[in-house]
Order: structure tokens, then sequence, then C-alpha cells
């Protein structure tokens, strides 16, 4: 079905320079696309996507991140967890 397509959209070292310069939203799994409409519809301008907001591929960038992740969370509006794409 259409929640399992696009499944794997990461971040890594090789598609960093794109996902910066931004990555169109139908060109994002179904779920994330979701998680935006939601993030939106709640007024918020921004969203944290692990696969996406961390380079997947780069142990210094996962730990670099791992530390900031209570922060992250604690810090935000909603946490919306996908248990099941």
């Amino acid at each position: 079905g259409e929640l399992g397509q696009k499944r794997n959209l990461t971040t890594t070292k090789e598609t960093y320079n794109i996902r910066t310069a931004g990555t169109p939203i139908s060109d994002l799994p179904m779920t994330i696309r979701q998680a935006v409409w939601v993030t939106r519809r709640l007024g918020r301008k921004y969203i944290w996507v692990d696969s996406l907001c961390i380079i997947q591929d780069d142990t210094s960038d996962w730990e670099a991140e791992a530390l900031k992740m209570a922060t992250v969370y604690a810090m935000a509006a909603v946490t919306i967890v996908a248990f099941s794409a």
C-alpha cells in the first residue's frame, strides 16, 4: 500500500546536500507527509524526523545528535510516533 512506499528515505553523507537544499513533500514517505500535515495543522513550523535530521552513516553526527535527543523530545510541543508504516 501507499504507506509502505518510499519508506527508506534517509539523510546520508551522500544525500546531505540534497536534503538540506529541500526535499519536496511528494518525495517523502506517506507517514512523514502525514506528520508534516499534523505539524502544520497545529500551527508549528518545524518537525524533527530522526532519519532525515541525523546523518545516518556518520557516527560522529549520530553521537552528537544522540546527546541532544533528551532535550529535543523534552522541548517538543508534540511528539508523533509512527508505530506502523
